[in-house]
């Protein structure tokens, strides 16, 4: 018989929540740099990103290289700041050291350390399992504002306060278990859109986290300098998600997604024409917040009922603008404790 030509079987990997995959990207981008630029340098450069927010290295020109490592290592500051912060400094060089010895992530045969059992026809080789070494738990008590704005620049924002008479029974708890009515004020954002056709809300939620993936790409690649002027901007929060539903409400037909620029001055033009810089004037929202992981599809339209449900006992279903209803997510994926929010604008 013919015998089977051997296949070497691919490396297997087991991510089990989005801290450790964090983990495995940012230990990957470290050991690549070190790779290219030597252990001193790159702590050299990380220490510049930290000092300046910027690499020095940059002059203007239009060098895809230079700008390409700027990218990497922006981002790996970025990463390595964050993940510092949630399991500490000494606990983020344990793990990316264990996770290095594990494999060989620049081996020319792709990832996975090299193996170098003979090639047999009749010998499978050992595949590589990496399990995350982190666990943990992810609160589902929303973390407050003022937790959530600490660490980076939110959007400029003040939440109506009911008065005495305004107090019932029903609404007195209103900032904390129903809803936050919520004012924010005018500012400049970076807007990404989306066409997705007719899709139904549930169409539309499953194939959410790929939507977000890629507007979430465009927008962050603008900020990190691919732009006409190479500037580079601080992250910001919330990243809003806004859906535009037909008038039938039935349908979704585009979804975009908003960043907000805490920049002075005219910003600059970005390389990706899909990308719109605008002034957003004042607005006043309906928003309800809750916390847990990355929200399911079914947490978010329940949500947005009962957002819904609450506004109606309240006399105030009509006053909200149901066709264009957005999410809003203020913490990391991988944070133990986040925030979420839906919410509608609140016509006046």
């Amino acid at each position: 018989s013919r015998r089977k030509k051997y296949r070497q079987p691919e490396p297997e990997y087991e991510v089990t929540d989005y801290l450790s995959f964090a983990l495995r990207v940012t230990a990957k981008i470290n050991r690549g740099l070190e790779i290219m630029m030597g252990p001193s340098q790159l702590a050299a450069e990380l220490q510049d990103f930290e000092d300046h927010g910027k690499h020095d290295g940059d002059d203007g020109e239009s060098n895809v290289e230079v700008n390409s490592l700027h990218i990497l290592l922006h981002t790996l500051s970025y990463l390595r700041n964050h993940l510092g912060r949630v399991i500490g400094e000494d606990r983020l060089e344990i793990e990316m050291k264990s996770i290095a010895d594990h494999f060989d992530f620049w081996h020319k045969d792709g990832m996975g350390r090299k193996d170098t059992t003979p090639k047999h026809p009749n010998r499978k080789r050992k595949r590589l399992i990496w399990r995350p070494p982190l666990q943990f738990e992810v609160q589902d008590t929303p973390m407050s504002m003022e937790e959530a704005c600490e660490e980076e620049d939110c959007m400029p924002y003040y939440d109506e306060t009911p008065s005495s008479d305004e107090l019932t029974t029903s609404n007195h708890h209103l900032h904390r278990n129903r809803y936050i009515i919520r004012h924010f004020q005018g500012m400049k954002v970076a807007v990404l859109m989306k066409y997705v056709g007719n899709m139904t809300l549930t169409e539309m939620f499953s194939s959410m986290k790929e939507i977000k993936s890629e507007l979430f790409r465009g927008l962050f690649g603008y900020i990190n300098g691919m732009n006409t002027d190479r500037l580079t901007m601080p992250m910001s929060r919330p990243i809003v998600t806004m859906f535009f539903r037909d008038k039938e409400k039935n349908n979704v037909r585009s979804v975009g997604m908003l960043f907000y620029l805490p920049i002075k001055g005219q910003a600059p033009a970005p390389y990706d024409e899909r990308i719109t810089i605008t002034e957003m004037i004042p607005l006043k929202v309906y928003v309800r917040e809750f916390g847990g992981g990355e929200p399911s599809p079914v947490r978010i339209k329940q949500e947005l009922e009962l957002l819904y449900a609450n506004l109606v006992d309240d006399g105030l279903g009509e006053n909200g603008d149901w066709e264009h209803p957005f999410l809003t997510d203020y913490t990391h994926p991988w944070a133990s404790k986040q925030r979420h929010e839906v919410g509608v604008l609140a016509y006046e």
